[in-house]
């Protein structure tokens, strides 16, 4: 006779093979009349309510991202989705002072 515990073992290890990506379930409590304006939104852009406040989460996390990315370059020079040329690059190297140009070098190994 299997024990319930063993059982349940069982069952999460079948789980885990199955489906390797784990979804991790995360209740959060929301002001009035918020579910109704996403259940809305979801609704116009065809998507579950649960795949509409991902989407909102994501483009939040990547807006963040980019926004730290244009402060961290006072210069103003990076503009999103632009790749620097290998020449671009040797050239602000070359361009800044000697002891951030090392502690850059040192940085990369």
């Amino acid at each position: 006779m299997r024990s319930i515990s063993s059982e349940l073992i069982r069952n999460e290890e079948t789980l885990e093979t199955k489906s390797p990506a784990r979804v991790e379930k995360f209740v959060i409590r929301l002001p009035n009349g918020l579910r109704d304006q996403i259940r809305l939104l979801s609704e116009q852009n065809r998507r579950s309510m649960n795949s509409e406040i991902l989407v909102v989460l994501e483009n939040h996390i990547q807006q963040q991202f980019m926004e730290q990315m244009a402060a961290a370059n006072p210069d103003s020079s990076f503009k999103p989705g632009l790749r620097t040329t290998e020449q671009e690059l040797t050239h602000r190297l070359e361009s800044l002072p000697p002891e951030k140009k090392e502690a850059l070098l040192e940085l990369l190994g």
